[in-house]
C-alpha cells in the first residue's frame, strides 16, 4: 500500500525481479499483500497497449519480532538485606522483577508479552512475580507477538535456594540435682533439653537459640543462657542451667528459635518442690502436691 516502483524499461520480451523484502513495511499487520505488475509496450517510442495482473507477495518466515533484552532482579523491598545476605533468591520469600524489551521488524510492532513461571502467567512487558515457592532450577518462558501474529521466544533459567521455616520439636524442663545427671522434684536446678533446626540456605542463613526464665507471676523474662546450633540444628539433652530456682515458686521457661525470617517460642512451667499439703502464708490458699504460691485459691500439683 502506497508503494510504487520501475521494475525496468527497454527489457524486450521479459525481465526478472525479486520484491525487496522493505516492501513488508507496507504490510505491518498482514503477512501477505496485493502487488499490481503494469507492463506497457511501446512501439518507436509510442505507447502501443498496456497489460496488468495482480500477484500476491508473502512476507518471508524468517522476518519475526525480537526479543532484545530480559532483566530481572529481587523485588521483596520489604525484607532488609535479602540479597546481600543470600546473594539468591529464596524459596517462598523472593519475588522477581521482571522487564522485556522487545522490537518488531520490517514495521511491525509488538501487541502482546507472555511470561510463565513456576505456573503462573503474566501478561506485561514489565511485572513481579508471585512469591517463588518452588526450590531449584525453573525456567522463565517469554513469548512476544507482533503485529502480524508472528512470534518470538526466548528463556531463562531461574535459581532458588531451599527454604523453610526453622522447626522446635522438643522443649522440655525439669527440676534436678546439682550435676543435672538425675531428676529431683525438691531440687533448686533445672535441666532442659531441646531441639530445633532451620534451612542453611547455601550456608548463609542465621540461626540463634535463647533460653529465657522467669517466675510464673513476673511479667518479664530473664536470659537463662545460649544454645549454639551446629549445622543449623540444636540438640541438647539435659542441659543444666546455670542459675538456681527456689523451691517453693513456679517458674516458666521459654525458648526462642530464630533465623533470618522467623522467630518461633515454646514455654513451659515448673513447679514448686512437691509436699502432700501446703498453706498459703496468710491462710487464705491452699495446695496439695506443691506449695501454695496463690491466696484465695486452691493448687495442684497432681493431676485431679
Amino acid at each position: 500500500a502506497g508503494a510504487s516502483g520501475q521494475i525496468g524499461t527497454g527489457v524486450g520480451d521479459s525481465v526478472s525481479w525479486t520484491p525487496p523484502l522493505t516492501l513488508a513495511q507496507r504490510i505491518p499487520s498482514a503477512t501477505s499483500g496485493l502487488c499490481t505488475i503494469t507492463c506497457a509496450t511501446y512501439y518507436s517510442g509510442v505507447l502501443t497497449g498496456t497489460k496488468t495482473c495482480a500477484i500476491t507477495l508473502t512476507v518471508p518466515s524468517s522476518v519475526v519480532p525480537t526479543i532484545t533484552g530480559v532483566s530481572y532482579a529481587e523485588a521483596v523491598a520489604g525484607i532488609a538485606g535479602l540479597s546481600a545476605q543470600f546473594g539468591g533468591l529464596v524459596q517462598n520469600k523472593s519475588k522477581l522483577e521482571v522487564a522485556i524489551t522487545a522490537s518488531g521488524a520490517q514495521s511491525s510492532t509488538i501487541t502482546a508479552y507472555r511470561a510463565t513461571l513456576g505456573g503462573s502467567t503474566y501478561t506485561a512487558s514489565s511485572f513481579t512475580t508471585n512469591v517463588l515457592s518452588s526450590a531449584g532450577n525453573s525456567t522463565l518462558s517469554i513469548t512476544v507477538t507482533d503485529s502480524r501474529g508472528r512470534t518470538a521466544t526466548t528463556t531463562r533459567t531461574i535459581s532458588v535456594l531451599t527454604y523453610a521455616q526453622p522447626t522446635l520439636s522438643l522443649f522440655r524442663a525439669e527440676r534436678c540435682n546439682s550435676t543435672g545427671t538425675a531428676p529431683q522434684t525438691d531440687g533448686n536446678r533445672v535441666r532442659i533439653s531441646a531441639t530445633a533446626g532451620a534451612s542453611s540456605v547455601g550456608s548463609k542463613n542465621t540461626m540463634t537459640c535463647t533460653v529465657f526464665y522467669k517466675l510464673s507471676s513476673a511479667p518479664a523474662w530473664t536470659q537463662a543462657t545460649t544454645i549454639t546450633p551446629s549445622n543449623y540444628a540444636v540438640a541438647a539433652t539435659n542441659l543444666l542451667l546455670p542459675q538456681t530456682f527456689d523451691t517453693l515458686s513456679s517458674f516458666d521457661l521459654m525458648i526462642r528459635v530464630t533465623d533470618f525470617f522467623h522467630t518461633i517460642e515454646q514455654s513451659v512451667s515448673i513447679g514448686t518442690k512437691q509436699v502432700m499439703m501446703d498453706f498459703f502464708r496468710n491462710g487464705t490458699g491452699i495446695a496439695f502436691g506443691k506449695v501454695a504460691e496463690t491466696q484465695s485459691a486452691v493448687e495442684f500439683g497432681w493431676p485431679l
